[in-house]
């Protein structure tokens, strides 16, 4: 007992348990800098997005401008600058999102067979246009500006590469027949596009109208290409 005492009194034991206790007191964790200055500044670059999306969804594309914008953000000018360069870069990146989403929303619908698949994609294609009629109104333009690359813009983007993909495991699988998958996704593309057009142009005399007649056309694309 005495021993023990005397050793944890003993002025050298103290200095040198000092620096280590100190050292114990002082020790933070690292911090990633970079990676956090990654993720703000892609959180920015996402808040501008959606500040671009809501505005176009409000007030409409004519309402679209650098500086329009940086008044609903609550911030410079030099902050779309910085993170797109200028309204051209804007609206790409407005269009590749805007692809993207109506990508996600195709890609969550589920269905027991890849022709009850194929309808499903139709309608959630249908419900994203009439849901952001704004982000439509970019794709669409950006589709028809450039006549040259508007087939390239559409098969590189997730929903057309999702059309494609089921209507490949359909004729895989027997269900439809045709020259080529591409050949049958651009025929349903076309449909599909060409009657969610009308309906936004105010075509059909109600939505139920507009619903039936969408309906009734992908059922008989695929009667007609069944196999």
């Amino acid at each position: 007992m005495i021993a023990a005492r005397s050793a944890r009194h003993r002025p050298d034991a103290v200095v040198r348990s000092a620096p280590v206790a100190r050292a114990r007191q002082t020790k933070k964790p690292a911090v990633d800098l970079r990676g956090a200055r990654d993720r703000a500044r892609e959180a920015e670059r996402r808040a501008v997005l959606d500040a671009a999306g809501a505005l176009l969804q409000s007030e409409g594309p004519s309402a679209l401008s650098v500086r329009r914008l940086a008044q609903v953000v609550g911030a410079s000018t030099t902050v779309v600058y910085t993170h797109f360069g200028g309204k051209d870069a804007l609206l790409g990146a407005i269009y590749r999102d805007a692809l993207e989403q109506m990508g996600q929303a195709m890609a969550r619908r589920r269905a027991p067979d890849p022709i009850s698949l194929l309808g499903e994609l139709g309608q959630a294609y249908r419900r994203f246009a009439l849901t952001h009629r704004a982000l439509y109104a970019v794709l669409s333009a950006a589709w028809g500006a450039d006549e040259g690359r508007a087939a390239q813009q559409i098969r590189e983007g997730r929903p057309y590469r999702l059309l494609h993909e089921t209507v490949a495991r359909c004729l895989d699988a027997g269900l439809l027949r045709g020259s080529s998958a591409a050949a049958l996704a651009d025929a349903m593309w076309a449909n599909v596009h060409g009657l969610v057009s009308l309906e936004l142009a105010g075509y059909f005399s109600s939505e139920q109208v507009a619903k039936e007649r969408f309906e009734e056309s992908g059922q008989a694309l695929v009667r007609g290409f069944g196999a």
